[in-house]
């Protein structure tokens, strides 16, 4: 449903009782005469069912409302990751347009997005950050929709393609540099509450000299730390924010049948998704939750053998590569080079739960590059601002 269309009014809510409880319900008041609110289990019945944007207009019809809309969503927890998708604008004035797929509800909807102050693409790195960078501006944005924007200043080091990350109140940029740099694992860290201010930090390890992007580095981020891992090679490596220094680089690879993987961070956790076998033969993709100290591993999920057979894709074309966008419970998997199709695993209980769902946008004229995907809690406050 688009924000637009969201409403609640009082002969909605009626056909919801109707169809929640099969009573008869009367037609709605006069204007001139008050109306009788539902509550009780009556109300909970029937919130349990809206949707997000449903839930926030009627959080506005009273206190008890209010009170209401949160124990429908507290009981049982209804607040599952989204993920947003955007296309990218096709001129620097106009935002680009963006989708949010909730997994309540099982749809998408269309939600507004704000235009940047310059012309340089938009980019997606972990969890909810998207940035732009060019050689003379850098902007982020980390909120759950994307609706605060914060430009940082121009880099030091042109960078053609780097890490980017958020680390607890720093933004950190790292490699990507241009071939005429003299320092191509440079890293700058910015604070996120004064962002023209740099700090030094230790440049990136040698071993990752010629592969400092995120073509072939997967980035993750604590409160304080930042984690990269080869996607081919398992080369892992983190840097702590209070030292500034980065750790001895290991390796993370689940085992020698795992020939690509990428890594997210959420709820404390360090979540590894990989690929079994080789690109012409995928036969197994699994989800751990590691250990970034120990790298003990504790196996989350695997991915049913008939979810695989459409990720791999019937024309058994190679599947060289995936994309995981993880938060909450939740992570969200496709092929970047054809993300016609999306699943996501819940692992919140002991028994993972997958499914599936189209991009409802991208058809065979569409340009993958055109496309950007991020994914967040989002709260009901969240949705004020697409509601106004």
């Amino acid at each position: 449903m688009a924000a637009s269309d969201s409403h609640l009014d009082s002969s909605t809510m009626a056909t919801m009782v109707e169809e929640t409880q099969g009573i008869q319900v009367s037609a709605p008041a006069p204007a001139a005469e008050s109306f009788s609110p539902l509550h009780g289990d009556l109300l909970q019945a029937v919130l349990c069912r809206l949707s997000l944007f449903d839930l926030l207009p009627a959080s506005c019809v009273s206190r008890s409302w209010r009170r209401a809309v949160t124990l429908s969503l507290d009981n049982p927890p209804r607040v599952k990751p989204w993920l947003i998708l955007r296309r990218r604008a096709s001129s620097p004035s106009a935002p680009p347009a963006a989708l949010a797929y909730d997994p309540n509800s099982c749809s998408w909807i269309c939600i507004p997005s704000v235009p940047l102050s310059h012309a340089s693409p938009l980019r997606a790195s972990h969890g909810s950050l998207l940035y732009s960078l060019s050689p003379s501006k850098f902007s982020v944005s980390w909120d759950a929709l994307n609706f605060v924007w914060r430009d940082v200043g121009p880099p030091v080091v042109w960078r053609s393609d780097p890490l980017v990350a958020v680390v607890g109140m720093h933004v950190v940029v790292a490699g990507g540099a241009c071939d005429f740099e003299d320092e191509p694992l440079a890293v700058e860290v910015y604070r996120v509450d004064d962002p023209r201010r740099r700090l030094s930090c230790q440049p990136m390890p040698l071993q990752f000299k010629n592969s400092s992007s995120p073509v072939w580095l997967s980035v993750a981020a604590s409160n304080s730390q930042m984690f990269v891992l080869g996607k081919d090679s398992g080369a892992f490596c983190s840097l702590n924010m209070d030292t500034m220094t980065w750790g001895p680089v290991s390796s993370l690879s689940p085992g020698p049948s795992i020939f690509f993987s990428v890594i997210g961070f959420s709820d404390g956790r360090l979540i590894q998704v990989g690929l079994d076998g080789d690109a012409m033969n995928v036969f197994g993709l699994r989800i751990w939750e590691v250990s970034p100290e120990t790298f003990e591993r504790n196996l989350l999920g695997e991915m049913p053998s008939d979810m695989l057979e459409r990720l791999k894709k019937p024309d058994s074309s190679p599947l060289w590569s995936i994309k995981a966008s993880v938060s909450g419970d939740f992570a969200y998997i496709y092929d970047p080079s054809d993300p016609r199709e999306i699943f996501f695993c819940d692992f919140s209980s002991r028994n993972c739960s997958w499914c599936c769902f189209e991009n409802p946008v991208l058809n065979e004229g569409n340009l993958i590059d055109n496309f950007v995907f991020t994914c967040s809690k989002v709260e009901i406050d969240d949705l004020r601002p697409v509601c106004r």
